[in-house]
């Protein structure tokens, strides 16, 4: 039997480097102190999937006037100046909410001062759609998605199952 395609709620945090902080000493605060007590704290609260998406200057770099990726740069397109994003998926919007208002959670972002800047950043929140995993394509059966109908994710994320 083939798994059920399952429309969760994924949030994504879009952070900033503290000025003063190189980008290696950013990285390896983010990912070897942060990660793991932000994890043990996810996971209590039904999070999902959490991982984090680092860009430091040297691969925004790339897409430089006398970068290799200066092609992708479309007239009115900008690489977004962030640092570093962390990705959470959940099921239920509560399940976000446990996590964010942990008070191990809290105390961890309060930590943060002197690493991240914490005052600025943005948020996106909806949902994932995979066509190309494990390289191959998939979730798409003829030209109709395999996923649920976009009134059925809406009520997935929106009213959580």
């Amino acid at each position: 039997m083939a798994p059920t395609k399952e429309t969760v709620l994924k949030l994504s945090s879009c952070r900033y480097k503290h000025p003063d902080v190189s980008d290696q000493e950013f990285h390896d605060y983010a990912s070897n102190f942060v990660a793991a007590r932000a994890a043990a704290i996810a996971l209590k609260h039904g999070v999902l999937k959490m991982s984090q998406y680092h860009s430091p200057s040297s691969v925004k770099a790339l897409t430089s006037a006398d970068g290799p990726l200066f092609w992708a740069l479309a007239p009115g397109f900008n690489i977004l100046p962030y640092d570093l994003y962390i990705e959470i998926w959940v099921r239920k919007a509560e399940d976000l909410t446990a996590m964010v208002t942990d008070p191990d959670f809290q105390a961890l972002v309060a930590e943060e001062g002197p690493k991240a800047v914490n005052d600025r950043g943005d948020w996106i929140i909806g949902w994932d759609e995979v066509y190309i995993e494990d390289g191959k394509i998939v979730n798409v059966e003829g030209k109709e998605s395999a996923y649920a109908t976009y009134e059925e994710k809406v009520a997935a994320v929106v009213g959580g199952k």
